[in-house]
C-alpha cells in the first residue's frame, strides 16, 4: 500500500508523533510519501520521500483576483490562495498515485478534501486537539467541516471525548473511530521509582490550555509542605514571559524552573531524572482542549507517577486506579493535594503506580499496535 501524508509542516518538535506515525507505517510495510509546505528538523529526523508545495505569493494575480471579489460578498480573503495550493496539490497526488490520502489535523483536510475527490482518492483524516474542540467555534470552520465530514472516508480521532465531540458537531459517527498516539516503548526504558517524588517535571508548549500558571500556583502550595521539592517546566510559548513574573511573585526562583523548548531526547534525559510529572491542562477561553497530551504517555512509559486534571482524554490514559490523582482543572488547592498526596507515597506504593502506568501503556498506547489499526483504517478506505 501506499500513502500519502499531508501536513502542514514535517516535522515539528510539537508534532513528534507524527513522524513517528510515518516511520512506524513503513516498518509495517506501507510506503510513504510526505506532502508538506515547510520541511522542519531533517538532519535529526530523516526520512526520503518528502515532497515539497510552495504556496504561492500575496502578490500572486489569482490571489488578488480572488481578494477583489470579496467585497462583492463572493469568497474569503482567508481562502484565497486555496485554489492555486490546490493545484499544485493534485499535480503532487497524481505523480505520487497514492492508495489512500491522510492529512493530519482537521484544516489540512478540509484544504485537500477536493483535491482527493478529483483524484479519485480515499482521504482519511486525523484530528489531535483544537482543530476538534476550537476551530467548530468559528462559523467558518463549522461550515468547511461539514463538507468535509460528507466527502472524507474515515476520520480519526485519539479519545472518546473526541470522539463524541466530532459526531456532536456532525460527523457521521459510522466514520469516526478512536485511533491513539502511540508510542513505541523500547524508546522509553522503564526505571522503577527509588526514592520520594520531591523533582517534579512538566512538558508543554506555554500556551492556556495547558494550564501553566495554575501548575506554578500549586505548586507554591505543595512547597509549603514539601520545602525541598522542585519544577522544572520544559516548552516555550506566548505566556513565558507571564510565567517568569509569577515565579518571581510566588518566590520560588530555583525551585520552579523555565527551561524553554528542548529536542526531544534531551525532553526525555528529564524525565528520566525527575521522580514525578505533572500537568494542569484546561479549557481556554476561545474553547481550545486537549486531545490527549503525548507527554503524559512517554512519562507513564518512563516509569513517573503522574498528577494531572480532569481535562477532556486525560483520564483515557489514566490507570483508572489512579484516577483520584486527577484535580478539577483550574482549582490549585486539590492540585496541590495531590502532589502533597504522591509526594507522601513510600518507594513501593510508588512502583505499583509506576507499573500500572506502564502496563496500561504498553496495553493500549503502543505505537505498533495503534499504527497495525491506522493501517486497518486505510484498507476499509479504499
Amino acid at each position: 500500500m501506499k500513502a500519502l501524508q499531508f501536513v502542514k509542516s514535517f516535522s515539528l518538535l510539537s508534532e513528534t508523533f507524527i513522524y513517528d506515525y510515518v516511520k512506524e507505517l513503513e516498518r509495517q510495510g506501507v510506503e510513504n510519501h510526505v506532502v508538506t509546505f515547510n520541511r522542519k528538523n531533517a538532519e535529526t529526523r530523516s526520512f526520503p520521500r518528502v515532497e515539497l508545495v510552495e504556496r504561492p505569493s500575496r502578490w500572486h494575480p489569482r490571489r488578488l483576483w480572488h481578494r477583489s471579489l470579496v467585497p462583492f460578498g463572493m469568497g474569503e480573503s482567508r481562502t484565497s490562495d486555496w485554489p492555486l495550493i490546490r493545484n499544485r496539490l493534485l499535480s503532487k497526488v497524481r505523480a505520487i498515485n497514492p492508495d489512500v490520502i491522510h492529512a493530519h489535523f482537521g484544516p489540512t483536510g478540509v484544504l485537500i478534501a477536493p483535491v482527493a475527490k478529483a483524484a479519485q482518492v480515499p482521504l482519511v483524516v486525523s484530528f489531535h486537539g483544537f482543530d476538534a474542540f476550537q476551530l467548530p467555534n468559528e462559523e467558518f470552520w463549522r461550515s468547511k467541516y461539514k463538507t468535509l465530514f460528507e466527502g472524507v472516508s474515515r476520520v480519526t480521532v485519539v479519545s472518546d471525548v473526541m470522539y463524541d465531540h466530532l459526531v456532536s458537531i456532525g460527523a457521521p459517527s459510522e466514520k469516526v473511530e478512536v485511533v491513539h498516539v502511540g508510542k513505541r516503548m523500547d524508546d522509553y526504558p522503564f526505571r522503577k521509582p527509588s526514592s520520594p517524588v520531591r523533582r517534579w517535571i512538566s512538558v508543554g508548549r506555554l500556551a492556556e490550555k495547558k494550564g501553566y500558571g495554575d501548575c506554578i500556583a500549586a505548586f507554591r502550595k505543595h512547597v509549603e509542605k514539601f520545602p525541598d521539592s522542585t519544577l522544572d517546566i520544559i516548552g516555550d510559548g506566548e505566556k513565558r514571559a507571564e510565567l517568569e513574573k509569577q515565579i518571581l511573585n510566588k518566590n520560588l526562583e530555583g525551585k520552579a524552573r523555565l527551561h524553554g523548548r528542548r529536542p526531544h531526547e534531551e525532553v526525555k534525559a528529564y524525565m528520566r531524572d525527575a521522580d514525578g510529572f505533572v500537568l494542569c491542562s484546561k479549557e481556554a477561553e476561545d474553547g481550545n482542549r486537549e486531545g490527549i497530551p503525548t507527554v503524559l504517555m512517554e512519562a507513564q512509559a518512563i516509569g513517573l507517577p503522574v498528577v494531572a486534571t480532569h481535562h477532556s482524554g486525560i483520564p483515557e490514559v489514566i490507570p483508572e486506579e489512579q484516577h483520584d490523582l486527577l484535580a478539577p482543572e483550574g482549582n490549585t488547592d486539590i492540585i496541590a493535594a495531590r502532589l502533597n498526596t504522591v509526594a507522601s507515597q513510600t518507594v513501593n506504593e510508588l512502583t505499583q503506580i509506576a507499573e500500572r502506568g506502564r502496563q496500561k501503556m504498553k496495553r493500549e498506547f503502543s505505537l505498533s499496535s495503534e499504527v497495525k489499526a491506522l493501517r486497518d483504517t486505510y484498507h476499509t478506505s479504499e
